[in-house]
């Protein structure tokens, strides 16, 4: 949840909000370079995301295999939720909903998790 909240927070960032919403909406007016930034930063997210897997302490542990493809999945999630929340709704808060949503789905995809 932490990690989805540090995401979420960077679209309070009015210049990375309104280049988000640019490479979206006038895709097809820009080079694939100019459009890469965004694949770009969810690879970079992904790789983070997987190293904190990795590093995690405590109860859960996720097996160093498995943590980039548990990654890629977490992100796959959060895009989604991102994506509706942002595109569809147009609505930028971030709130009990959102979260409710997001805490079941993450729960199962844990729970999934051979240690």
């Amino acid at each position: 949840m932490a990690c989805f909240e540090k995401i979420w927070a960077n679209f309070s960032d009015e210049q990375l909000y309104q280049s988000f919403m640019i490479t979206i909406r006038e895709r097809p007016l820009l080079s694939d370079k100019q459009a890469n930034w965004l694949l770009d930063t969810l690879d970079a997210l992904a790789g983070q995301l997987s190293d904190g897997l990795i590093n995690m302490t405590g109860a859960f542990h996720v097996p160093a295999e498995q943590a980039p493809a548990l990654a890629q999945v977490l992100l796959a999630i959060f895009q989604k939720l991102i994506y509706d929340q942002l595109l569809i709704k147009n609505d930028r808060q971030l709130d009990g909903s959102l979260k409710s949503a997001l805490r079941p789905q993450i729960q199962l995809l844990l729970s999934q998790i051979e240690a």
